[in-house]
């Protein structure tokens, strides 16, 4: 499957493989479809608090002026196809409508009958997209450089588990909507200005709860 054809990221083909969720709490990397890619093998422990906090922590020391977006995408779709929410960050407007095609192309490849959270991946060079499926609603993000599957992996635990926290389970596309604007403040306080800023739930509801009551 070929990537959108982005006049300013040279993408090109996608590599797939596929992230699963051990009883160790462990997210794995299995091998690489495409046979001339490396196999590599990771594991990183995203339900360790002390782990995210360190990951955020070194997301927010990055120079900026050096590496001013990384975190390029976060999308939820329904299994339409029908974008529910996006954040671009350092994407130009006019290669967006790639962007959106071409992820909801992605999962409706990959996403049906897929578990709850089971993770799959794409790359190619350095840009990497990390998806899933969580109740009715997909969910994709997109980073480059040091944004890497296990980066990823770890931004997309935090959003679906604040998300799973706002609707109290993994959503319908109603409840999904009904909570829409709890899991917007939610977003945006995970991902700011296309950097990790917060994997802490409590945390972060403790931040939305000091919002103007007519932001929340």
């Amino acid at each position: 499957m070929q990537s959108p054809q982005l006049s300013s990221l040279d993408y090109g083909p996608f590599n797939h493989h596929h992230l699963t969720n051990d009883h160790s709490n462990l997210y794995h990397m299995s091998t690489m479809v495409l046979p001339t890619a490396v196999t590599r093998l990771w594991s990183l422990d995203l339900h360790c608090p002390t782990k995210a906090t360190c990951f955020a922590e070194q997301k927010r020391s990055v120079d900026q002026s050096r590496n001013p977006t990384m975190l390029l995408a976060v999308l939820f779709a329904n299994t339409d196809g029908n974008i529910l929410i996006e954040r671009f960050h350092g994407v130009p407007a006019e290669e967006r409508l790639h962007w959106r095609s071409f992820l909801v192309k992605l999962g409706a490849e990959n996403l049906k009958g897929a578990k709850n959270e089971e993770l799959f991946v794409a790359s190619h060079k350095s840009v990497y997209i990390v998806y899933t499926m969580l109740g009715d609603i997909c969910i994709y993000v997109v980073g480059k450089d040091d944004y890497d599957e296990l980066a990823l992996a770890e931004v997309i635990f935090a959003i679906t588990s604040s998300t799973k926290d706002a609707c109290g389970k993994p959503p319908t596309e109603r409840l999904f909507l009904d909570k829409y604007g709890r899991i917007c403040l939610s977003l945006d306080e995970i991902v700011w200005q296309g950097m990790l800023e917060n994997t802490e739930k409590e945390r972060i509801k403790r931040l939305i709860r000091m919002k103007p009551p007519a932001d929340v």
